[in-house]
């Protein structure tokens, strides 16, 4: 019988893994964490699929442990993350709707990023669907630093 480890303890350890350099080892101890339901790991997984790091990129893995990881728990930086791979997958629709699942969870990253698409189209109200997601975007609480620089400057 294989003896369960703390997924928290093991996120801990990949983490450390991680930042050591040990990448390969980070690796192995977020895919332990992530069978274990572990957001975090499931989330750090995906990361590491999606960019290649400790294995092979694999985009639907990538995909498939950030689905895992917002079943878990919905969260608007996993929106976002699923967001960002479909955009790479060139999946404009979906896109789209996983970033408004983070915006309704009040990320302002995502509204900066849905107003970036709407402002690369040039159809007819793309413009106020824009101009709408960066004021949403500046008067958000969850936001970066660079992204609400960004956004201030597109809105003008």
């Amino acid at each position: 019988m294989k003896v369960r480890k703390n997924p928290g303890m093991l996120f801990a350890r990949a983490h450390e893994a991680h930042a050591s350099g040990d990448i390969v080892q980070a690796f192995e101890l977020y895919q332990e964490g992530a069978v274990q339901n572990d957001q975090a790991s499931q989330n750090n997984l995906a990361t590491f699929y999606e960019s290649g790091l400790g294995t092979r990129k694999n985009l639907k893995l990538a995909k498939k442990w950030y689905l895992a990881a917002w079943r878990n728990k919905p969260a608007a930086f996993i929106a976002l993350n699923i967001a960002e791979l479909c955009l790479k997958r060139k999946k404009r629709n979906q896109a789209i709707r996983w970033l408004r699942r983070a915006i309704a969870l009040g990320d302002g990253d995502a509204a900066l990023a849905l107003a970036k698409l709407y402002l690369g189209e040039r159809k007819f109200g793309c413009l106020g669907h824009a101009k709408r997601l960066l004021s949403c975007a500046m008067t958000s609480q969850s936001i970066s630093p660079d992204a609400l620089e960004e956004a201030r400057c597109l809105y003008k």
